[in-house]
């Protein structure tokens, strides 16, 4: 930095001073012309009527009276033949001159002042002597430059003097300037090396109000910040840890295989069924692998299938839900087992991440569909002992499509003989299916071959009992036959795995990851549609007593009561959603475009919300072996509330005000409701507040 001051400090300094030279040289020089002109003018205006009278020594005199003048080095009169009448130099008086500058003067019929020289260090100018109209000769005049560059000469001498001071004196201040710095910056750089090394406590100690104090007070705020965020993360990797396990659990009951990938197609979990049908021993031998090139490199018929054309990844690649039943995964011993598969994106924070895949085996139903193909009549064999259900249909001229055969396992899985179907329409045999669309599917499979799959739901009373999986194909010429199996139970495991992931187990509730996916919905729409919205962050004011003293399982049974009584205080329309531990958020959306309105809104409903956490809690304890017994509780919340529309507020930083605000609730006196940038507490109401005295028990 030193360097750089300086050089461009001379470099200034320097061309400054060249050009102010130049400018000084040219004003001198010019001066030193006119100079010059103004002698010669006046010695020949003196000379005039010397010369007229033809007294050479008037005329000598006039010459020799000029010879002081500064800078004068010779002055001559010559007449119109050229000879030298009267000179500064005597010793040439009567000469006839003969150099070139002289000869072309008086050959020139041109008399006016002429500049016959100008030089660095010379000017020469000659002026006509005249009287009249009549030249009567010319007066030469040479003059020296030496004043002038002598002053040049001095002004260059100062200029390089104050070049080198002014330098020196730049290099100074950033001397000390530099010191300056860099002794702050060194100090940020010697705490950084600490917190690389693991130092979490580290701070700067610069409290100065210049750039370099500032700068230290936002390190330290961001390393409070990556401290905090920390021990925020490390509380949910608990939590995630724990919702991971109790998922990882339930996929291990279920009899499809299921894996995960990530956006490079790399394993990320596989569950048990998964290592059964593909012979595998332990998941460590896939997790970690490009699941493609180990269970899915090549198709059916053997030759090669690229990654790159692999439908699997088009669940993360374009983000499409697929379902194919017409491919193989490889056994670990590199057999072919025919699945069927279904890959869905998984998306977060509207970013898909990765995929998952389930599969089952469909080698009984392969082996179906190809015994259909060659022979109907080996078809129907085969068919009958299927554990699928089957169902038969023959297409007739007039577009009716008749119901000619089932097997045993449709009889089973539908509860029903279907032989008392047979020689009936579809629509004559299933009433149900005549407001879908399922009996045009199947006459375009027996027209044209052309394979149908569906799921077809099955309702009683207005619910759903049962889900069924539909593949229907063509088996010979206006003949097709829909095999189905009941996949309630896979069904289920599906909408488990939803709630595991989006709701908390105990309460039911939204866990964080659904309650961010909700936020972020809320804040587009209130974009779009100018109104407000607000967040609470309620935390149970003497929830650990009751846990210390009676334990967790009774813990649970309030924390269910408590998600309970917040549904009974919001709108459908709102979210309540379990943070972790005792604390809840409730957002409230579409409230009002007024800011004030939309406030005293929020107020009503959390005031709404504390009132009824406040009340009484009598919770019934039911222990085997031992007579029930009832725990009665007084327990209160600490409401923190922000209102907020969608003005460039992450969700991240709207969740850590409403956290701050329920604190600073809990700070005055808890069992409040207290607003975020509230000067005071609002609505206090300590003296309607029961006295927290602690868990009770009737037992």
């Amino acid at each position: 930095m030193m360097l750089w001051f300086g050089v461009t400090a001379l470099a200034l300094m320097l061309s400054f001073g060249y050009w102010q030279l130049n400018q000084q040289r040219d004003f001198v020089f010019s001066a030193t012309n006119e100079r010059a002109s103004a002698i010669s003018h006046e010695m020949s205006v003196s000379v005039t009527s010397w010369a007229l009278a033809g007294d050479l020594v008037g005329l000598q005199e006039v010459l020799l009276g000029f010879r002081a003048a500064q800078d004068l080095q010779h002055a001559f009169f010559i007449d119109n033949h050229g000879r030298v009448l009267a000179s500064t130099h005597p010793e040439e008086i009567g000469l006839v001159v003969s150099d070139p500058l002289s000869l072309n003067l008086l050959a020139s019929k041109v008399h006016e002042e002429r500049v016959l020289a100008n030089q660095e260090n010379l000017i020469a100018v000659a002026h006509p002597v005249v009287a009249g109209e009549r030249l009567v000769g010319w007066l030469r005049v040479e003059m020296s430059r030496d004043s002038a560059n002598s002053n040049i000469a001095a002004l260059t001498r100062v200029w390089l003097n104050f070049t080198v001071i002014s330098v020196l004196l730049v290099i100074a201040i950033s001397v000390v300037l530099s010191r300056r710095l860099t002794r702050g910056l060194n100090h940020l750089m010697a705490i950084a090396a600490q917190v690389a090394q693991g130092d979490r406590q580290a701070r700067a100690q610069i409290r100065t109000h210049d750039e370099i104090g500032v700068l230290a007070a936002h390190l330290n705020e961001m390393l409070d910040t990556l401290e905090q965020q920390r021990h925020d993360l490390l509380a949910t990797t608990v939590a995630l840890r724990e919702s991971r396990e109790g998922f990882q659990r339930l996929l291990n009951t279920m009899a499809e295989g299921v894996y995960e990938v990530d956006t490079q197609g790399v394993c990320l979990f596989v569950n048990q069924a998964f290592l059964r049908m593909l012979g595998y021993q332990e998941a460590s031998e896939v997790v970690g692998q490009r699941i493609h090139e180990l269970i899915h490199h090549h198709r059916a018929d053997g030759s090669d299938y690229p990654s790159s054309e692999c439908k699997i990844y088009r669940a993360y690649v374009k983000g499409e839900e697929l379902n194919v039943s017409d491919e193989v995964f490889w056994r670990k011993d590199g057999s072919a087992l025919p699945v069927e598969y279904w890959s869905h994106p998984i998306v977060s924070k509207g970013e898909i991440v990765g995929a998952i895949a389930t599969f089952v085996d469909i080698t009984e139903r392969k082996r179906a569909e190809d015994a259909l193909r060659e022979s109907e009549s080996k078809m129907r064999e085969i068919v009958e002992n299927a554990p699928f259900g089957a169902h038969l249909y023959e297409l007739m001229v007039d577009d009716r499509l008749v119901f000619v055969g089932a097997n045993h396992a449709a009889d089973s899985i539908l509860g029903v003989s279907n032989q008392q179907f047979i020689g009936k329409t579809i629509e004559e045999a299933f009433p149900p299916l005549q407001d879908t669309d399922i009996p045009d599917a199947y006459r375009s499979v027996a027209a044209t071959g052309k394979r149908y799959e569906v799921e077809q739901i099955a309702y009683s009373e207005g619910k759903i009992h049962s889900v069924f999986e539909v593949h229907a194909f063509q088996t010979g010429k206006n003949r097709m036959a829909a095999f189905f199996s009941d996949i309630t139970e896979r069904k289920g495991h599906e909408e488990q795995i939803r709630n595991l992931a989006f709701f908390d187990a105990l309460t039911q509730l939204p866990n964080r990851r659904l309650l961010i996916d909700r936020l972020n919905q809320v804040m587009a729409v209130n974009k779009r549609s100018g109104l407000f919205a607000a967040l609470m962050f309620l935390d149970l004011d003497n929830f650990k007593p009751l846990n210390d003293l009676h334990g967790h399982a009774v813990g649970d049974l309030l924390l269910i009561e408590v998600a309970s009584r917040l549904k009974r205080c919001v709108r459908e329309m709102d979210t309540i959603a379990r943070f972790g531990g005792d604390e809840f958020v409730v957002m409230l959306s579409e409230l009002d475009e007024s800011e004030a309105e939309s406030t005293q809104q929020a107020r009503a409903i959390a005031e709404k919300i504390r009132s009824h956490l406040a009340e009484s809690y009598v919770l019934a304890i039911k222990r085997e072996g031992s007579a029930d017994t009832t725990v009665v509780h007084h327990c209160t919340a600490s409401i923190g509330v922000i209102v907020f529309q969608s003005n460039g507020v992450a969700q991240d930083e709207l969740l850590k005000r409403a956290d701050d605000t329920m604190y600073e609730a809990k700070e005055l006196g808890r069992n409040l409701v207290h607003f975020y940038g509230e000067g005071a507490v609002s609505n206090r109401i300590d003296a309607l507040a029961e006295p927290i005295s602690g868990a009770k028990s009737d037992e």
